[in-house]
């Protein structure tokens, strides 16, 4: 049996400031599909392919795990690749502008790329990087 990486979801403190930070900052484009109509709340949804990143605000998430989870997000980076060290640098400015804040700004790294780090405003750390080709799978 084959297994992949469908779903990435995220808690978020409030849903609609989340949701213009990856809009606004991030540059991704929300499915039509804002959730259910239940009572632990809606969710937003962005699709890549056949991956899924959701937000889904703490309180439904602690409604449906029983779980006392919080916004901190351990160690878990996750990252988005850009076309150039260019497109990285517009892209952290763009989400500095929709709420969220720098972690560590971008600069060429060890590995031969160009990235920068962002904090959402629930405080998950996003690596925005260029790759040129240096850690491309063979």
């Amino acid at each position: 049996m084959h297994s992949s990486l469908t779903s990435v979801t995220l808690g978020v403190a409030d849903l609609g400031r989340a949701t213009a930070f990856y809009v606004n900052g991030l540059a991704f484009t929300p499915g039509g599909f804002r959730g259910v109509d239940h009572e632990i709340g809606e969710g937003r949804f962005f699709h890549f392919g056949e991956m899924r990143l959701t937000l889904w605000p703490l309180a439904s998430m602690r409604a449906d795990t029983g779980l006392a989870v919080d916004a901190s997000a351990g160690a878990v980076v996750l990252g988005c690749s850009l076309a150039s060290g260019d497109q990285v640098d517009e892209r952290v400015r763009a989400c500095t502008n929709a709420g969220g804040r720098i972690a560590v700004r971008p600069r060429t790294n060890f590995w031969g790329g160009y990235s920068g780090y962002v904090h959402d405003p629930d405080g998950h750390l996003w690596e925005l990087s260029y790759d040129p080709g240096v850690l491309r799978a063979t």
